[in-house]
């Protein structure tokens, strides 16, 4: 368990800005005591507004 605390460490230290550093510390200690985890999505754009992708077939 200790490596997992000496990585989380060494990632928040080399954070650019302190308020980074202060901010991502304080986020994950709260994920940790509360164990509630914030569910994060990438998605680009309306999936129901694109054409689907044809198949290509060599004649």
């Amino acid at each position: 368990m200790d490596h997992w605390w000496a990585r989380g460490l060494a990632h928040i230290y080399f954070l650019i800005d302190t308020k980074n550093r202060l901010f991502v510390a304080a986020s994950w200690l709260w994920i940790y005591l509360t164990g509630n985890r914030s569910a994060r999505l990438i998605t680009q754009g309306d999936a129901e507004a694109k054409a689907p992708i044809k198949e290509v077939t060599e004649a």
